[in-house]
Formats: C-alpha cells, sequence, structure tokens
C-alpha cells in the first residue's frame, strides 16, 4: 500500500503529534483525575485503532495515518504520562523497577511481535482490530481495577 505523504515527511508528523500529545498532557494531569485518563484513553484509542484496521481494510491510507497521529496524540495525552505517574504514586518503591520493567517489557513485546502479526494470515488490519480489542479489554480491567489518586495524601495512595 502506497501513502501520497513520504517517508521523511510521515516522520515528521509522527513526531509533531507525540510532541503535542506530550505538550498537552501537562494540563490534562492537573485536570483529569487519573483513573479518569486511563480509563478514557483506553477506550477512545481502541475506537482509534478499529478505525485504523477499518482504514487499512479500506486501502485509505491518508485515513489511516490520520487516525496513527490521532493515537499518538491520545496516548500522550492519557496513558504515556499517566502510567508513570500513576505506578509512582501507588506502589512502594521496591516494587517500582518491577512496575517500570513490566512497562517497558510490555513495548518490548509489542515491538517485536507488530511485524509478525501483519504478515500473518491476520494481515495488517487484523492487527489493528486485535490491539483495539486488547486496548477495549483494557479500559474493563482499568474502571474495575484501577483506584483514583489525584488528590489524595501520599499515605491513602499507597
Amino acid at each position: 500500500m502506497q501513502g501520497t505523504i513520504s517517508p521523511k515527511n510521515g516522520t515528521v508528523l509522527i513526531g509533531l503529534a507525540t510532541f503535542s500529545g506530550a505538550l498537552g498532557a501537562m494540563f490534562t494531569a492537573r485536570k483529569f483525575g487519573r483513573k479518569t485518563l486511563v480509563f478514557s484513553g483506553h477506550c477512545i484509542m481502541g475506537v482509534i485503532l478499529i478505525l485504523v484496521g477499518v482504514f487499512n481494510y479500506l486501502s485509505s491510507n491518508n485515513a489511516a495515518l490520520a487516525m496513527i497521529l490521532l493515537f499518538l496524540v491520545t496516548y500522550q495525552l492519557t496513558d504515556g504520562s499517566i502510567t508513570y505517574l500513576y505506578v509512582s504514586e501507588v506502589v512502594v518503591d521496591n516494587a517500582l523497577g518491577f512496575c517500570f520493567l513490566s512497562l517497558k517489557g510490555t513495548a518490548l513485546v509489542i515491538s517485536l511481535t507488530t511485524e509478525y502479526l501483519m504478515d500473518s494470515p491476520l494481515k495488517q488490519y487484523g492487527a489493528f482490530w486485535l490491539y483495539g480489542g486488547l486496548a477495549s479489554i483494557g479500559a474493563v480491567y482499568v474502571f474495575i481495577c484501577m483506584k483514583e489518586t489525584k488528590g489524595l495524601t501520599d499515605k491513602e495512595k499507597k
């Protein structure tokens, strides 16, 4: 599938989307609760990933790219900034290293398996549908298991 945007311009767009999301996270982290951000982020990212798969299936490359950029902004506004903050708030110092290892390990597994999933019978669109479904399952888990820490003292958080 060929797009109308060069790889260099695509890389610039990805950088701008990531930067703008990270910049906006300074405001969302102050205004909204941790659980609210992570839950809404998973819900929105699940929908976006499913739409990436749909647009990929329909060979609508520019729409798929727009959804990927929207995903990056959403990730930085929600999970990308809040996950590390939340983990450091709720676990004891001894467990913090294990939590960060788990977060980075998950990213490693995704990085190592994505290409294989896209080349598998799932194809590219199926891989995005799978990731969208996993994000939606993650939203249910967050809704049930995550506690809100915004406004709590350190003693109340742990």
